[in-house]
């Protein structure tokens, strides 16, 4: 049985997150979509079907990151997700696919109380569920759960093998393997973005490793948490899944002590917007292109908007040469439609971006040259490679020097389909600014001359001081 809910919420978003906003799938849509890519839903069916099993997916629910859900809608999903479980009985097992930091009104643990429920209609057959890296997970999850395994990297280029990792695990438990143990160690420290493929992330993945390779230990995972949820649970933990208490408790806390040992060594510097194209025009003069700028805090990956125009103003009052530099993707339905009603060619005044709340920059009041115009459809090249995207209706307009992509949904940038299906070359340009925290790495990295952060504050800032902690009091590194 296979089965998955997904929201990341960012509590500071001023708007709530409807039920509208939810692609909600059921049956074989869900397989369908889902063979061959590296996503978790791709590690379920396709290692099901290696293994010769009937697996059933049944339901998912899944929205970009945004606010507080509305407490109609989780009460809708809650229900169709486990009244599609009744429905599709009998089964042997259940395999979730979560993200960990979904937040509704009158609910702060959403998952804690999916899992709760699956749990009550399972009974005790196995139930096991994978977790975004940036789950803040709680005991309620962990105490419903035999089997947690969260992402171990960032960029998330794991999830496939998670999957395939919970399918394997689960046909274990349903054979012959004891309900394992799982422990949390909750760790008082809000992380910043950290990326696993080098650096502090990278070192904390290896002690990871180290208790995965110890006699009975099933998964060690540090979970970066999501510091973007005003919760007194949010925070960085460790889970670990093992064949006893003992084995799971000591894994998970030699690894709580040594990220809190280390801590300061995951604290992170960033440029503002200005500062930041100085900083990649310096780079494109010592080492080429592309230099990629990303805006970490205008990412809607993490619930901010993706109308934000702080670095575009940027690259655009530097007057660079025409077509040096791309930018992807502002969110701004209207300039999107605005460009296909004038057409390729033409000259329109634009009012882009800054549409959503004040803190993300104000409107680009500028002429634009409409450049290109696609439906915003493509196929992930790096991160999710395999599935499909659409963005409807994009276009591609020249404002100054910048060639600027412009979208009618919200997502944050991934790889180079955004920039391609408007006919641009990443390669052939000196500047690429883009709005992601850190998943555009996973296609962007080898192909960078160099990455440079630019935050000026919006709603997935660095600046972790600037979001007040209300509901959680606690003293928590770096705020404490």
């Amino acid at each position: 049985m296979l089965a998955g809910f997904s929201h990341e919420t960012n509590t500071y978003c001023p708007d709530g997150t409807s039920l509208d906003e939810f692609v909600r799938w059921r049956g074989s849509r869900i397989t369908e979509e889902a063979i061959g890519t590296a996503t978790v839903w791709g590690g379920f069916v396709d290692r099901a079907a290696d293994l010769g099993l009937d697996a059933v997916a049944v339901y998912t629910a899944d929205a970009v990151p945004s606010g507080t859900i509305d407490a109609s809608a989780w009460s809708t999903m809650r229900a169709e997700l486990l009244e599609s479980i009744v429905a599709a009985e009998p089964f042997d097992a259940v395999a979730l696919n979560l993200h960990g930091a979904a937040v509704a009104d009158g609910c702060d643990d959403v998952e804690g109380d999916l899992c709760t429920a699956v749990r009550e209609v399972a009974g005790t057959r196995p139930v096991g569920a994978v977790f975004d890296l940036h789950g803040n997970l709680t005991q309620a999850m962990c105490d419903a759960l035999d089997l947690v395994l969260p992402y171990h990297e960032y960029p998330h280029t794991d999830t496939r093998e998670r999957g395939t990792e919970l399918v394997d695990l689960l046909a274990r438990r349903v054979a012959d393997m004891p309900r394992p143990a799982v422990y949390l160690a909750s760790v008082p420290m809000l992380l910043p973005v950290t990326r696993t493929t080098d650096g502090p992330g990278a070192a904390a993945n290896e002690v990871c490793a180290r208790v995965e390779a110890r006699p009975g230990v099933i998964d060690c995972t540090l979970l970066h948490g999501f510091p973007y949820a005003d919760l007194p649970f949010a925070n960085a933990s460790v889970v670990c899944t093992a064949i006893d208490d003992f084995t799971a408790r000591a894994g998970a806390e030699y690894v709580a002590k040594w990220l809190w040992f280390h801590r300061d060594d995951f604290m992170t510097t960033t440029f503002g917007p200005d500062a930041a194209v100085a900083e990649a025009r310096r780079q494109f003069a010592e080492r080429g292109g592309p230099v990629v700028v990303h805006e970490t805090d205008d990412n809607p990956g993490g619930g901010a908007p993706g109308d934000g125009t702080a670095l575009l103003r940027s690259l655009i009052d530097a007057e660079l040469p025409a077509g040096s530099a791309c930018f992807g993707f502002v969110h701004d339905p209207e300039t999107a439609a605005a460009a296909h009603a004038a057409g390729v060619g033409e000259y329109l005044a634009v009012r882009l971006g800054a549409r959503s709340d004040g803190r993300h920059g104000t409107p680009i009041i500028a002429e634009a040259e409409v450049r290109a115009l696609s439906d915003g459809r493509w196929i992930l090249k790096a991160l999710g490679a395999g599935a499909r995207t659409n963005l409807r209706e994009m276009a591609c307009l020249r404002i100054g020097g910048v060639d600027v992509i412009v979208s009618s949904r919200r997502q944050q940038t991934f790889d180079d389909g955004c920039f391609e299906i408007h006919g641009i070359d990443i390669e052939e340009r000196d500047i690429v600014a883009l709005k992601s925290s850190n998943h555009f790495r996973a296609y962007y990295a080898p192909l960078a001359t160099a990455i440079v952060t630019s935050d000026a504050g919006g709603l997935t800032s660095e600046r972790l001081d600037a979001f007040p902690r209300v509901r959680d009091r606690r003293n928590l590194w770096p705020l404490a």
